[in-house]
């Protein structure tokens, strides 16, 4: 089903509040608020193929029931709402290969073009989906909450590859440097990998209820993920080796989301209110932004900026280096 969409709301945002400190900017845009909605909250965050960052946010509506639909912002802070009623709970997203924006929507995948034409195809398991990356085959590839990996072709057409454990709790994935697809497996506390041919294999994370989240690929040649109950960022390489690397102090880390950016660093969101960057060498530094923003996801852009949402404060960040 393809739907032509009309921003419900343009609105520029006014400046809110600027950090400065530790060779840093840091900038926070408010998510304008829906008709209706309560509690909104942007989610997962990407660099669209238009140049501006693309977000997905969640709500309560009167009846009350969860919803989510898509939003972009552009490098002023300028918010375009592109919430619909055909979408239910967007949350995962990912610029995809054909120069648009995919996302997950309970049990279906969409895809949205830059002029707002949205078709959905839904996941013929059924299953919840959760993230989604562009994997090194053309496809979309996204994690599913019932054991499993799909992936989409631009043509709707999806195929489902069952993991082989269970419980796996897989969230977060992206495309690995060896032509692989990597991922995370929140609840079994593992790294895995998917050829594009659905072979599957899976390493330990060395800390115990890890709580890992998201993965990127580093400029390194390795896989980078999160940790949010131990305050660690993890490496592992195309052999399976995992190090992990403590944030400091981290008794008050909490690492979410994560990018790599143009510099070859990573950089990632941090729920206790901070934004860090940590190098291919694990050394390690967090910027601190507003109290009870809770950064949970993250973005970089070619321009050397560094985008997040903010969870806790229906807030849009951005960071600059000075």
């Amino acid at each position: 089903m393809s739907n032509r969409l009309s921003p419900s709301f343009v609105a520029a945002v006014s400046l809110l509040c600027s950090a400065c400190g530790g060779g840093v900017e840091i900038t926070e845009f408010a998510v304008p608020p829906q008709p209706g909605a309560v509690n909104l909250q942007p989610q997962m965050i990407t660099a669209g193929p238009d140049g501006k960052v693309w977000f997905t946010a969640s709500w309560l509506d009167s009846v009350p029931r969860a919803r989510g639909g898509l939003g972009t912002i552009d490098a002023a802070g300028h918010v375009v709402e592109l919430f619909t009623d055909a979408v239910r709970f967007a949350f995962g997203l990912a610029t995809g290969p054909d120069g648009n924006v995919w996302f997950t929507d309970v049990d279906h995948i969409g895809r949205m073009s830059v002029q707002g034409v949205l078709t959905e195809w839904a996941v013929p398991s059924g299953a919840n989906t959760f993230n989604i990356a562009a994997g090194p085959d053309g496809r979309m590839w996204f994690t599913e909450f019932a054991d499993r990996i799909g992936a989409v072709r631009g043509d709707g057409t999806i195929e489902e590859f069952p993991l082989p454990g269970t419980d796996s709790g897989a969230t977060g994935i992206a495309a690995g440097p060896d032509g692989n697809i990597w991922f995370v497996e929140n609840t079994a506390n593992r790294v895995g990998r998917i050829t594009p041919n659905g072979i599957v294999a899976e390493y330990e994370i060395p800390t115990p209820n890890s709580d890992s989240q998201y993965i990127t690929s580093g400029s390194d040649g390795a896989m980078w993920f999160t940790e949010r109950k131990t305050g660690k960022i993890g490496r592992i390489d195309m052999a399976g080796n995992v190090k992990e690397f403590v944030i400091a102090p981290a008794v008050s880390s909490s690492p979410f989301g994560i990018a790599r950016a143009s510099d070859g660093n990573l950089w990632f969101a941090d729920v206790h209110d901070k934004v860090g960057r940590i190098g291919v060498d694990g050394t390690s530094e967090e910027f601190h932004v507003t109290q009870g923003s809770s950064p949970n996801w993250i973005t970089t852009m070619t321009d050397g900026t560094v985008w997040f949402t903010e969870t806790g404060r229906s807030k849009i960040g951005r960071l600059r280096r000075n």
